[in-house]
């Protein structure tokens, strides 16, 4: 298994290693973390998005970002910092949304945005940002979300983020 975490295991019933302070500790930890996800939060000219991060792990990343009547019409994107950056890329899935793009930086990362499904295989459309319900995937890393300036109406939705 690789990670910082090292198996105390294997259990079996009635013989050694028995109950283990480390195995619960490490345990509890990483419940707590996964229940108490970090989280940034950014106002919007109406609203909030806010970006849950239960898993922060070097193998696995995930964002939960919530949009609670949400809407940006500053006139420029503005930006919301991801608890922990990935590092190496993912796929990205979307719901009732305004444009967002994903940054590394000031330089907003290339989506692959899945535009057909075909048993002989699909079809993507290259852009620097993702519209609603749409899914892609992007092969960089990404430290925040911009959300550009405009739409039509305040956004209550969710974005799911999952990577490196």
């Amino acid at each position: 298994m690789a990670g910082p975490y090292s198996p105390t295991g294997p259990f079996t019933n009635g013989s050694s290693p028995g109950l283990s302070a480390a195995l619960f500790n490490e345990l509890e930890r990483w419940l707590a973390q996964v229940d108490n996800a970090a989280a940034t939060t950014l106002s919007g000219t109406t609203g909030t998005a806010t970006a849950y991060m239960p898993f922060q792990g070097p193998h696995y990343k995930k964002v939960l970002l919530w949009l609670n009547g949400f809407q940006n019409t500053s006139g420029s994107t503005t930006n919301l910092a991801l608890p922990t950056a990935f590092t190496s890329g993912g796929h990205v899935q979307t719901a009732n949304l305004h444009i967002i793009e994903l940054w590394v930086g000031s330089t907003a990362q290339t989506l692959n945005i899945i535009t057909s499904i075909a048993a002989a295989g699909g079809a993507t459309a290259t852009q620097t940002y993702i519209k609603d319900k749409s899914f892609g995937y992007f092969t960089a890393a990404i430290d925040h979300i911009g959300f550009q300036s405009g739409g039509s109406g305040a956004i209550t939705s969710v974005v799911l983020i999952e990577g490196l």
